[in-house]
């Protein structure tokens, strides 16, 4: 029985996206108006502090007023943060390993890797998120080859804009 619920944890800077603007987020990309059969795979959103929370359950209380829907997602404090193991991280990345590779070697250790922004931004672009010209602009970088950066394109390319 997992006893555990995967998450993620976001650091941000307020200047530049509000914790408001984040859970806008959370809700546009959350599909939880079913119940989880599994702890592991629940809808939560974790609070740090009191503003968190009540933010958090305002934005709840809005998403069910604005789709008249009961919404299955706990929000709690946050009490311990476990990393996931390895083959988790940047999972979509890592399963290209040519580009997973050239931004490895960049990195001091796999916790780099992990922390690292462009990673981040690849693992996003692979998986469906954001468009050619968001990539292109971030492939302006000298820690990916040209095979790599080829083969980015032609994924995020085959998504259409």
């Amino acid at each position: 029985m997992m006893d555990h619920t995967e998450v993620v944890q976001i650091d941000y800077d307020e200047d530049i996206i509000t914790y408001d603007e984040l859970l806008d987020i959370f809700w546009k990309n959350n599909i939880c108006k079913m119940k989880s059969l599994k702890v592991q795979y629940k809808s939560l959103i974790l609070y740090h502090d009191e503003e968190q929370r009540i933010k958090g359950l305002k934005s709840k209380d809005e998403k069910e007023k604005n789709e008249d829907v009961y919404v299955y997602t706990d929000i709690e404090p946050i009490d311990k943060f476990y990393i996931a193991e390895n083959y988790h991280q940047k999972y979509y990345l890592q399963s290209l390993k040519t580009v997973s590779d050239d931004i490895k070697k960049s990195c001091k250790n796999f916790n780099d890797f992990v922390d690292s922004k462009i990673a981040a931004r690849l693992n996003g672009y692979i998986k469906g998120y954001g468009d050619i010209n968001m990539l292109r602009h971030d492939l302006k970088t000298d820690l990916l080859s040209d095979k790599s950066k080829k083969r980015l394109i032609s994924i995020v390319d085959g998504y259409g804009d």
